[in-house]
C-alpha cells in the first residue's frame, strides 16, 4: 500500500476562531471614516468582515458565561482584535469618541 498522509481540516467559520496571523495591526479597509462618507466606510468593512466576524462590529456577538471561563478569554481576545481592527479605520478625532 502506498503511504497515506493524514490531512487535519481546521474549520474557520466559528466566528471566534482566528487564524494564526491574525493581529490587530492589519488593515482591514483603505476606507477610513471622517465623518460624512459612512455608507462607503460600512460597506468597505462589511466586506472585509463578511466571513463571520462582522457579528462582533454589530454586537450580535455576546460575551459568553462565566461558567465558560476558557471560551470567554477566547472571546475576549477575539473580540479586541477586531474593535482594534475596526478602530484602525477611524480618523483620530472620531477614535477618541469611540469606546
Amino acid at each position: 500500500m502506498a503511504d497515506e498522509k493524514s490531512t487535519k481540516v481546521i474549520n474557520t467559520t466559528p466566528p471566534l476562531y482566528l487564524h494564526p496571523v491574525s493581529n490587530t495591526n492589519i488593515v482591514v479597509s483603505s476606507i477610513v471614516l471622517h465623518g460624512d462618507n459612512y455608507e462607503e466606510w460600512d460597506r468597505s468593512l462589511c466586506n472585509a468582515f463578511k466571513e463571520n466576524k462582522f457579528e462582533f462590529n454589530d454586537g450580535l456577538i455576546k460575551p459568553l458565561t462565566i461558567a465558560k471561563s476558557d471560551e470567554q478569554a477566547h472571546w475576549v481576545q477575539v473580540n479586541s482584535t477586531y474593535s482594534s481592527r475596526t478602530h484602525n479605520t477611524l480618523k483620530t478625532y472620531i477614535r477618541s469618541l469611540v469606546p
